[in-house]
């Protein structure tokens, strides 16, 4: 580890240059030669999950987000699963980032997208971009799921989580990426409740069809608070019925 030794104020008063500006050249410089690069999937198809939209007169719509795998240029076609999974399709007709226009953009890269003929209602956050790569057999490389097994950590109260124990038919708000719904747990047979600590495997029927896959991480959120991490293990087939320990069958909710 490698330690600079100046002044930041020295640097804004262009005061004492061997202390304040030649101190942050040097910083850099070091920041550059020894801090590694982080690994980027850009060899991956290209994803991206909305984080804002706006709409620009005359052009379309814009979303905005980060860049999590591949790369995506001017002319590339999309598609736009989330919610109601219409995997409509589109194409990106111009890439920014930070008022810089850009052929291209790729994993790690915050850019804003746009897209010509979509409103900014169509691209309400938590949609998902998604390339259909050449590489690939198939014309979509994720699909929308309703049912899932996964390994949560219950966060201890002193980790901010729940005081209280939870038992099946629990429904906290899943969070997974920019997108959240609301999600009902499925304890296992031999377990009665989960309590603040705990580690378990669970199944969980989603509200509403997210995109999802198997090692994606998500959080369970209560009244404001993370309660539970954890990690998909399985897809599930959307009509899957989970025992939630009620007496009877419960009409599955409607999409408001």
């Amino acid at each position: 580890m490698k330690f600079v030794k100046g002044s930041a104020l020295h640097a804004i008063n262009d005061t004492e240059p061997e202390l304040g500006e030649k101190k942050i050249l040097e910083l850099l410089d070091v920041m550059d030669n020894f801090i590694p690069l982080p690994s980027r999937p850009v060899d991956k198809p290209f994803m991206m999950s909305i984080e804002g939209t706006y709409n620009i007169k005359g052009r379309g719509a814009v979303a905005t987000g980060t860049v999590e795998q591949g790369r995506v240029k001017v002319g590339d076609e999309v598609e736009l699963i989330g919610y109601d999974a219409t995997g409509t399709k589109a194409t990106i007709t111009g890439i920014e980032t930070f008022n810089k226009t850009l052929d291209s953009g790729e994993a790690g890269d915050n850019v804003g997208v746009l897209i010509r003929g979509f409103t900014r209602e169509q691209l309400y956050r938590g949609k998902l971009w998604l390339k259909v790569g050449l590489i690939l057999a198939k014309p979509k490389t994720l699909t929308v799921h309703s049912v899932i097994e996964a390994n949560i950590y219950c966060l201890k109260t002193e980790e901010g989580g729940r005081k209280n124990p939870f038992s099946s038919g629990y429904r906290p708000q899943l969070y997974l990426r920019t997108a959240d719904t609301a999600a009902e747990i499925a304890l296992p047979d031999n377990v009665k409740i989960a309590m603040p600590g705990d580690n378990l495997s669970i199944k969980a029927k989603l509200n509403f069809p997210l995109a999802i896959y198997q090692g994606a991480r998500f959080a369970l959120r209560e009244g404001g608070k993370t309660i539970a991490a954890g990690v998909v293990t399985k897809i599930l087939p959307n009509d899957t019925v989970l025992d939630f320990g009620r007496p009877h069958k419960q009409k599955a909710e409607k999409p408001g």
